[in-house]
Formats: structure tokens, sequence, C-alpha cells
């Protein structure tokens, strides 16, 4: 999944909910761009390392 999640200024039960909706829906790889908010990125790296990939400008995915 690829994308900015727009969760800046949301609160932690949104951030939380996403991540949580990220493993029910088993998603393998997790690319968030810059709109989806410092704190989300660093959640997600946190709680889900194998999935992450943090997206820049010129990232190759594979």
């Amino acid at each position: 999944m690829i994308g900015g999640f727009h969760l800046i200024g949301p609160g932690e039960a949104k951030i939380e909910k996403t991540i949580s909706e990220f493993r029910r829906l088993n998603v393998k790889k997790i690319v968030p761009i810059h709109c989806t908010g410092f704190e989300a990125i660093k959640r997600i790296s946190i709680e889900m390392p194998d999935e992450f990939e943090y997206g820049t400008v010129g990232c190759r995915i594979l």
C-alpha cells in the first residue's frame, strides 16, 4: 500500500485504527509518504517494521 494516509493531527486513536486495519488486511508492504504525518510514519515503522518502507522522491519499491 503506497500513499499519503493523511494522518497529520488526527490523534492517536485514528493512527492506531489505521495500523490495526493494515494488519487486518494483511498488508505486505506499507510505503507512507510525507502527508501521512511524522507521528504516524514513526508508529508504522515501529509497529510493522517488516512491512514498512519509507517512500521518498526517486525511491524504488521492489
